[in-house]
């Protein structure tokens, strides 16, 4: 049978449901591409190989037999190695957890498992998925598969190079501060941070139940908007996405755009592809205006860093969690280790740590406060663009370090996260898609934010302009854009 690994997710399950396409084929076809692309990249350092032949054996049966049928049955994909998969090598990234095998699946992988999915194996993880790098403890370092000389992201890495090298048709990530989007934006393909509270987060890792409540979600990442929907519509909770998907109405869509956060801003490259989309969305008669949401983005930032502090206590003994005293600061050092990744927001997580219940009783009064001017700003505009990152992806840099770029000295959180951790805080789905192409040759993505439970309309934009652009972020020129509804799309208006 002809497999064509590039196609995409729902394409090869239309293949599957035809009978032109057999599971075990294409599931072989996955795993001969691991084989001949990991050891270059090492994005799927886990691979349940007898078992998903198995699984896909049986795919194949029920497909002749007739019987009902998920919405993802028969598809292999990879799944990010930082949630449960029963029986399954589950390390978070930690050398001592390698050998660790959940007895249960996570909701989301009982969900995809639940659609028919076939789980081919783990994608790699930074340790403890606290880095916007890519090295693991248990596995080692993943490289991007445009330039391996590059970042892949993190936290999601392995994820989003296994989608870009074809290793896997689809993916789900976790995003803390960026884990979704940075590697989206890394490696061109697509990610969705869905609202808060719309994928549930149970039995994803060890430690309390409330783990990162407040802003770790589970999220889709693919090759193309029709596939983020399909996965989000088999992760999602049972209720809470209403069964027709939006039509687009770009008569009627407001966008709002920036290139700065004030404390943090777009290099020249991202700036001109970023601006020069928003004139083509104007030109072809949106209504775009350059604008900030009335929040205190900076503020959030660190907020954000607390509210990580604070739900790290939820990876203590119980007895422990009530202390909040300096007795804790040895664990606010370890859980999570923020120190490697940057001093000053390394003190903001510690602070969130220690902090008493009145202090974070104030830090989510204001949080909610924020949300609510957030929300102001989308009865005004139904969607908001922004950069991920101020460039491409970042060469291999030691972890923390600050990063020159552009002459000037970024800290390493900011530089990384700046973009992508005030959305965070705020709740509200944020979708990546490839904006264009640096004169570097790799991906630059872009961010569209919508307001919290407008899921599906932002997806409704992303597919339209997917629809209205004609090539892939790969086949246009160095410094040119693939988002645009004219033709014309050079970096520049």
């Amino acid at each position: 049978m002809d497999v064509e690994l590039s196609q995409p997710a729902h394409q090869l399950l239309a293949r599957l449901h035809r009978g032109e396409l057999s599971a075990y084929a294409l599931t072989q076809a996955c795993l001969a591409r691991i084989d001949a692309e990991n050891p270059r990249l090492n994005a799927v350092p886990v691979v349940q190989r007898e078992r998903a032949l198995s699984a896909a054996r049986a795919a194949d049966r029920a497909y002749a037999e007739g019987g009902p049928r998920g919405p993802l049955h028969g598809l292999p994909m990879t799944v990010k190695d930082f949630t449960r998969v029963a029986a399954c090598p589950s390390s978070y990234g930690y050398r001592l957890l390698k050998h660790y095998r959940p007895r249960k699946d996570s909701a989301v992988v009982a969900a995809l498992k639940g659609a028919g999915a076939i789980i081919l194996g783990r994608s790699n993880v930074p340790v403890g998925g606290v880095d916007w790098q890519c090295l693991s403890g248990a596995h080692g370092r993943t490289l991007n598969p445009h330039d391996t000389a590059r970042t892949c992201g993190g936290s999601s890495g392995g994820a989003a190079a296994a989608l870009a090298a074809g290793m896997t048709p689809l993916e789900i990530g976790s995003d803390l501060a960026g884990s979704i989007r940075y590697p989206a934006h890394c490696c061109g393909v697509m990610g969705l941070r869905p609202s808060d509270g719309l994928v549930s987060n149970a039995g994803m890792m060890p430690g309390g139940k409330g783990a990162y409540r407040h802003s770790l979600v589970n999220g889709p990442m693919a090759r193309c908007v029709e596939d983020l929907e399909l996965a989000l519509r088999v992760i999602a909770e049972p209720g809470k996405l209403p069964a027709d998907t939006p039509k687009a109405e770009p008569a009627a869509w407001r966008i709002a755009w920036a290139d700065s956060f004030g404390f943090v801003e777009a290099g020249a490259e991202t700036a001109a592809l970023l601006r020069g989309f928003a004139a083509d969305l104007a030109h072809a008669g949106l209504a775009v205006n350059q604008g900030l949401p009335a929040v205190e983005l900076e503020a959030l930032f660190h907020l954000h860093a607390r509210l990580i502090g604070a739900d790290a206590l939820q990876f203590l003994p119980a007895p422990l969690r009530g202390l909040r005293s300096r007795r804790l600061l040895p664990f606010s050092r370890l859980a999570p280790q923020w120190e490697r990744v940057d001093q000053d927001l390394a003190g903001s997580v510690r602070r969130g740590f220690l902090q008493d219940e009145g202090a974070l009783a104030a830090d989510l009064a204001y949080r909610e406060e924020a949300i609510d001017d957030y929300e102001g700003f989308f009865a005004q505009h139904d969607f908001w663009v922004t950069p991920v990152s101020p460039a491409e992806a970042l060469a291999h840099h030691p972890q923390g370090a600050p990063i020159e770029y552009a002459g000037r000295r970024w800290e390493y959180p900011v530089f990384l996260s700046g973009f992508l951790s005030p959305s965070a805080v705020l709740g509200g789905p944020t979708l990546v898609m490839p904006l264009g192409r640096a004169r570097s040759g790799l991906p630059i993505g872009v961010q569209i934010h919508a307001r919290r439970g407008d899921d599906l309309k932002l997806l409704a934009f992303g597919r339209w302009l997917q629809a209205s652009s004609e090539k892939s972020w790969a086949q246009v020129s160095a410094g040119d854009r693939v988002l645009g509804v004219g033709a014309a799309r050079r970096g520049s208006p």
